[in-house]
């Protein structure tokens, strides 16, 4: 199937084109399952029954909830489960996976060494090579010790003395 677009004529801004698959439990695109309730697909937010409409002439092919009612997380926690399942896919599929990330350095208040007494913080840019130091990484695991979970988890099989690296995705708010 091929997705139509036609701009004029796409009335809301965030389509759902991902789902999860109430049989497999797997994430899938709209233009790869079955069109209408036979996709046994569910909503990634409210876990909601959905409709496949990728037999689209005029909208862009999108899933809908078949209770008629959209749920207002949906697009968020599509976004959320696919950019998890991504980043795990490429991590272990792939020899390098840079991350960066902003590093921020403090000195005391009556000494800066950053800025001479202007502000006693400096933020430099750093990246590393996540394969350097991680070789697993696997979704939706417990911290050690406590009732939360994190969206990643980055593990060495091959050092298991290193400690694990947990990454939580934010989509639009904390």
């Amino acid at each position: 199937m091929s997705t139509q677009y036609s701009l004029k004529t796409v009335d809301y801004e965030s389509p759902l084109v991902y789902a999860i698959d109430s049989l497999t439990g797997k994430i899938v695109n709209i233009d790869n399952v079955e069109n209408g309730a036979g996709c046994h697909c569910i909503c990634p937010s409210c876990k909601g029954a959905l409709i496949a409409k990728n037999n689209c002439k005029v909208r862009i092919h999108h899933f809908a909830h078949q209770s008629g009612v959209e749920c207002p997380d949906a697009y968020e926690s599509m976004l959320h489960l696919l950019a998890k399942e991504r980043i795990r896919d490429v991590f272990l599929s792939s020899d390098v996976f840079y991350i960066e990330y902003d590093s921020w350095n403090f000195c005391p208040k009556d000494e800066c060494v950053y800025n001479e007494g202007i502000s006693c913080s400096v933020s430099e840019r750093r990246r590393f090579n996540l394969k350097d130091y991680f070789d697993s990484c696997e979704q939706e695991k417990p911290y050690d010790n406590i009732l939360r979970r994190s969206d990643l988890k980055f593990f060495s099989l091959s050092n298991r003395d290193r400690p694990p690296l947990y990454i939580e995705f934010c989509v639009s708010h904390p």
